[in-house]
């Protein structure tokens, strides 16, 4: 999602961009890395691909590391033998949740596998004078590679066209939402801007509990939202733990100002609205 985004609004603005799809390059292969980044030989490496599934990197903490950390370093290699600037996306995985707001100069304490071996990309990435890192939250939006995209809130509109059933949804894990597209675009006034800060928390602006954004797109479409049931999540069978505040914010005033421009109802409720529409024509529903 954020590679697609971040692709088009690059290419919307003129740059010439290469988008390398996973299957043309695996991380792990790192001979092939090379050769493909160094074939296009950019001024600016967006590194958006990472090992997500939290579950699975805690139960593949391998697998996680070669994808999420020891590729970074591959992209920090790459990037300084070019003398190109890298943009590494990160997480609010990074954080435990213990506190109520987040900013960059947070202290990180991560509670899962995901968690560090994302933090770990984040340390190498800053060690390269050219690095920077962004960390967003709850991302969403379309994929423009023909793939279907796998995010919270596809998932609630598959849930609720699926059956009549009751969609249990936490609600003591609040955090801030992302809209692929105002990411991207955020990020490219920050590259455009010349001055891209080291670190930054880009989110749409918004908070909300699980629950409360399901809520949200429910309503937003005029759908019965009183099937959502709010549960704890204690109630949860978690297998990896998670944090239960990872509400990124910027303590940077010029980026604070552009998170203001990208409202996270808005483009939910717009988002949501085109996931029903496709659902409900792939199941052949008539409204």
């Amino acid at each position: 999602m954020v590679a697609s985004a971040v692709a088009s609004a690059a290419f919307s603005r003129g740059h010439e961009v290469q988008a390398l799809p996973h299957g043309e390059v695996d991380l792990r292969d790192s001979a092939l890395l090379r050769r493909r980044v160094s074939e296009f030989r950019p001024d600016w490496i967006f590194h958006t691909a990472a090992l997500t599934k939290v579950d699975y990197c805690q139960e593949n903490p391998r697998e996680a590391v070669e994808v999420n950390t020891i590729a970074t370093k591959v992209m920090v290699d790459i990037a300084e033998k070019m003398m190109a600037n890298l943009v590494f996306f990160s997480t609010d995985y990074v954080f435990d949740g213990s506190q109520h707001l987040w900013y960059e100069s947070s202290r990180p304490c991560p509670l899962n596998i995901y968690g560090s071996s994302k933090l770990e990309g984040e340390i190498l990435t800053g060690g390269f004078f050219r690095g920077h890192v962004i960390r967003t939250s709850g991302v969403f939006g379309e994929r423009l590679d023909g793939k279907q995209e796998r995010n919270f809130f596809r998932a609630i509109a598959s849930r609720y066209l699926e059956n009549d059933a009751a969609i249990k949804v936490v609600n003591d894990q609040t955090t801030a939402v992302t809209y692929a597209p105002h990411l991207a675009n955020m990020t490219m006034q920050l590259v455009e801007g010349g001055s891209f800060p080291k670190l930054v928390h880009l989110t749409s602006q918004g908070y909300d509990s699980w629950y409360g954004w399901a809520k949200h797109a429910l309503e937003s479409a005029c759908l019965d939202s009183g099937r959502l049931v709010p549960v704890s999540s204690d109630s949860v069978d978690f297998r990896t733990p998670r944090p239960r505040n990872s509400r990124l914010n910027s303590e940077i005033p010029e980026v604070v100002s552009l998170i203001a421009l990208h409202p996270a109802q808005q483009a939910v409720a717009e988002y949501f609205s085109k996931v029903l529409q496709q659902l409900r024509e792939e199941a052949g529903i008539r409204e």
